[in-house]
């Protein structure tokens, strides 16, 4: 969109200068710049969503490379445990070796889970109640009317 032309030549002296036609109103000043801004956020909101498409792209990306990583991380770790029950299994017989490292992978997962659920007890403790604070604001309200 264009903004309009002002007229600004200069009138000589043999012209009449009228006020109505070398300057606009105010109400065209106020309606160009009303017109002026509604492009300026109109621009900006087409701006934030090719910044967020791009973004998205990138953050796309970047999620499946985690999730290839996440899984090659549980191969490497199964290949660890395998080793750990052949070198236990260097000292005892094969199926006690595995027995030892599944208890031990058993330990590992419930003091995880038991600190995760502590996490969990805590988020739950401190969630905002928001209907609280908003119920103290309106009786706030309330007592500085009746005042």
């Amino acid at each position: 969109m264009s903004a309009p032309e002002l007229n600004t030549d200069i009138p000589n002296q043999d012209q009449k200068v009228s006020s109505e036609t070398s300057r606009p109103s105010v109400g065209e000043l106020v309606g160009l710049v009303s017109k002026q801004v509604s492009a300026l956020i109109r621009g900006e909101i087409s701006l934030a969503k090719a910044k967020a498409a791009t973004a998205g792209k990138r953050f796309a990306l970047a999620i499946g490379l985690f999730g290839t990583v996440a899984v090659m991380a549980f191969y490497l770790l199964e290949r660890l445990l395998r080793a750990a029950e052949y070198g236990i299994g260097e000292f005892v017989p094969m199926w006690a070796a595995c027995l030892i490292v599944a208890g031990i992978l058993l330990v590992i997962m419930i003091i995880l889970a038991l600190i995760g659920k502590s996490a969990i007890t805590k988020a739950t403790t401190d969630t905002p109640a928001p209907q609280e604070g908003l119920s103290k604001d309106a009786k706030a309200i309330k007592k500085g009317l009746t005042k």
